[in-house]
């Protein structure tokens, strides 16, 4: 299958794209880059599982390093890239004032997964997501 990222949070803007080169902010985190997208949203501040197919949550808490409340999810697909990999995609978001979901829960396109917030380190109310290829 082949990944297909969807944006069902409306409105929404990308308030800090993914490699923003800033090692004054990031270098206490162990990185010089954003790491991330940073989405702001709508007036319900109501984010959605964005990936087709299905995911579990695997992972819910308070992030230490700085990611507030946040949700980890893992993807049920293999997922093939252009590269030639297929691999699961492993999504976080992170600085949730509410988790909508708990570990266990299976998840799909439009699931709602969290309230966003401005939780850990952050510079206001929105949606920090980090996905990343895995095996898992």
């Amino acid at each position: 299958m082949k990944p297909q990222y969807a944006y069902p949070t409306k409105p929404n803007i990308i308030s800090q794209f993914w490699g923003i080169y800033r090692p004054d902010v990031y270098s206490q985190f162990g990185f010089t880059n954003h790491n991330g997208v940073d989405y702001a949203l709508g007036k319900d501040k109501t984010f959605y599982y964005p990936w087709n197919g299905t995911g579990t949550v695997v992972r819910t808490g308070n992030q230490p390093t700085g990611g507030g409340i946040f949700v980890g999810i893992l993807s049920n697909e293999l997922f093939e890239f252009p590269d030639g990999k297929q691999v699961y995609i492993l999504t976080d978001d992170l600085h949730a004032e509410k988790l909508l979901v708990k570990e266990g829960d299976v998840v799909s396109q439009g699931t709602p997964i969290i309230i966003q917030g401005n939780t850990g380190f952050s510079t206001g109310f929105h949606t920090h997501e980090q996905c990343r290829r895995v095996i898992w």
